[in-house]
C-alpha cells in the first residue's frame, strides 16, 4: 500500500464540498466510456450524522479525498477538453478561411497573368508594325494604316 498523507476531517469536507457530480453540472461520460466501464450516475450524497462507525476512520477519510481529488481531476480534464476542442473547431474554420482566400487569390493572379500575357502579345504586334512602319518609311515608300490589307 502507498503512503498517503493522513487526510483531517476538515480536507475531507473541504474536498467534498469543491467537488460537485457529474451530473450536477450536466456531465455524463462519453458512448466509449461507458460502453467500456461500469458506471453509475452519481447521486447527491446525505449528510450523515456521526455515528463513530466509519466517519472517524481515516482510511474511510482518505478513500473519501481519493475520489474527490479524481472527480476534480476529472472535471478539470473535461473542461480542458472542451476548451481544446473549441480551439480546434476554430482553427478549422481559420484554415477553411484562408483556403478560399487562397484559392481567390490564386483564381485573381491566374487571370492578371493572362492580361499580361495579353498585354505583352499586344505590345510585341505593336512594336512589329512600328519596326515596318520604320523600314518602309526608310526605304522612301509610306503605309497607309487606314488601309486593312497594310
Amino acid at each position: 500500500a502507498r503512503s498517503q498523507p493522513p487526510a483531517t476531517a476538515r480536507t475531507s469536507a473541504t474536498a467534498r464540498s469543491q467537488t460537485p457530480s457529474l451530473l450536477s453540472r450536466g456531465l455524463t461520460p462519453g458512448p466509449q466510456l461507458a460502453a467500456t466501464t461500469e458506471w453509475e450516475a452519481a447521486t447527491p450524497r446525505v449528510q450523515r450524522a456521526s455515528h463513530g462507525d466509519d466517519d472517524g476512520d481515516p482510511r474511510v477519510r482518505r478513500l473519501a479525498d481519493d475520489l474527490a481529488a479524481k472527480q476534480l481531476a476529472v472535471q478539470r480534464l473535461m473542461m480542458e477538453l472542451e476548451g481544446r476542442g473549441d480551439a480546434l473547431r476554430a482553427c478549422g474554420a481559420e484554415m477553411a478561411a484562408l483556403r478560399r482566400r487562397a484559392d481567390a487569390a490564386e483564381k485573381a493572379k491566374e487571370t492578371l497573368e493572362a492580361k499580361v500575357a495579353e498585354e505583352e502579345a499586344k505590345r510585341t504586334s505593336d512594336r512589329r508594325t512600328f519596326e515596318t512602319l520604320v523600314a518602309e518609311r526608310s526605304r522612301g515608300r509610306s503605309i497607309d494604316m487606314s488601309d486593312p490589307m497594310a
